[in-house]
């Protein structure tokens, strides 16, 4: 498949930055390797303890505001609407040097973001309810 290595712009939307690079170079599935910046603003997914219910974490979305140096990594996967599912989880640290480390649901790019993509082919990558883990929507390879 193809590889991009692309640099995303101060400003940007990161999530839809990636997707617009995606529709460009017709890429439904794969992943990013690399992806390494700096985030104005971003909003991530982590999870803790539930004590309600040991052995099933519970979410917790975690918002910054304030400029942070971030690397990651990812897949992507093809929603049943063909619109790409883009899993991506940074590293984030913080000026004081604290990480933090989760599923991103929003960031913009305050200096730039550099990505690598790599294009799989030859199997339709999903993602789907796992049961076996209180069906959270897992990677399905099919």
């Amino acid at each position: 498949g193809k590889t991009v290595v692309a640099r995303i712009q101060p400003g940007q939307s990161l999530l839809s930055a990636i997707e617009e690079l995606l529709k460009k170079h017709e890429i439904k599935s794969g992943y990013i390797p690399v992806i390494h910046g700096c985030f104005s603003d971003c909003t991530i997914l982590t999870v803790e303890e539930n004590p309600d219910c040991p052995g099933d974490p519970k979410d917790v979305e975690i918002s910054f505001d304030e400029p942070l140096v971030y690397s990651g990594n990812g897949t992507i996967a093809e929603e049943e609407d063909g619109k790409p599912f883009i899993h991506l989880h940074p590293t984030i640290s913080k000026k004081d040097g604290i990480a933090y480390v989760g599923h991103l649901i929003e960031a913009t790019v305050l200096l730039t973001t550099e990505i690598v993509i790599v294009e799989v082919l030859g199997m339709k990558i999903n993602r789907k309810p796992a049961p076996e883990v209180h069906d959270i929507i897992l990677l399905n390879v099919e």
